[in-house]
């Protein structure tokens, strides 16, 4: 639907989905265990994000 009303540029090729990690962040704060592969993978999904967003400032 984001695609439909903004059209596919304003649209980012990386998405944060529901995760139960990102969900639970507003009570346990993010958490950042190396060892954790589920704080990994939201780790890894919000760099792929923060880059992509630099990346379009950048032009």
């Amino acid at each position: 639907m984001a695609t439909e009303e903004f059209g596919e540029e304003y649209i980012f090729d990386h998405k944060i989905s529901l995760m139960e990690r990102v969900k639970r962040m507003d009570m346990t704060g993010i958490t950042d265990n190396p060892k954790d592969p589920h704080d990994k993978k939201v780790h890894s999904i919000f760099t792929l994000v923060g880059e992509e967003i630099l990346e379009r400032i950048d032009g």
